[in-house]
């Protein structure tokens, strides 16, 4: 926020509140009504996505921030976001700014412009959690499913029925609700032939 002019940035700070956070805090909670912006000071914190199991987006510290979607309809959280250890945080009036962002062009086009730069981290760093989620998720599978095989005593013909009991074992997180009829167990497994897979 170095180079924001001085009457955007008397805007940003209307009614801007220091406030500590301690450890394990709840800060947002995906779903409720979002109307703040905040900026990190000290501490960190964890975006999550999801309540059984919550899936951790990205981690923040000082110098950051989150909290951006009551910039959009509905106006709620998309993530929560949970205090690491004690936190202060600059928290921003963002019903204010948004109101003043559609009467003030200017000030809202670099509102905007901002905001899409923290957009466009937060996507980036969804993108890359997913895939090593999926990456993690698929390698345990596949070890619980050799297992499985390995308990059976190495039966003939039953990779698939091995990979879907170890797929629902692990609560289906996989992300397209079990292995396609066409999956190619010995290619993404790496397990030889001669055990089944």
């Amino acid at each position: 926020m170095l180079d924001i002019l001085p009457e955007h940035l008397e805007i940003i700070l209307h009614h801007a509140q220091e406030t500590d956070f301690d450890a394990g805090t709840i800060i947002l909670k995906e779903g409720d009504t979002a109307n703040s912006f905040f900026l990190i000071e000290s501490g960190h914190v964890i975006i999550e996505e999801g309540t059984n199991p919550q899936r951790i987006i990205q981690r923040l510290g000082p110098g950051e921030e989150f909290g951006w979607s009551w910039l959009f309809p509905p106006f709620s959280w998309h993530f929560s976001v949970r205090a690491v250890d004690a936190v202060r945080c600059i928290v921003l009036d963002g019903a204010h700014m948004l109101v003043t962002a559609e009467k003030n062009s200017k000030f809202g086009y670099d509102l905007m412009r901002r905001i899409s730069q923290i957009l466009i981290s937060r996507l980036q760093a969804a993108r890359k959690s997913n895939v090593r989620r999926m990456e993690a998720t698929h390698e345990e599978i596949s070890r619980l499913a050799t297992g499985l095989y390995e308990r059976e005593g190495r039966p003939e013909g039953k990779a698939l029925e091995h990979w879907f009991n170890a797929e629902s074992m692990i609560g289906n997180n996989f992300g397209f609700g079990g292995a396609p009829a066409d999956y190619d167990f010995h290619a993404a497994t790496g397990v030889a032939n001669d055990k089944g897979y």
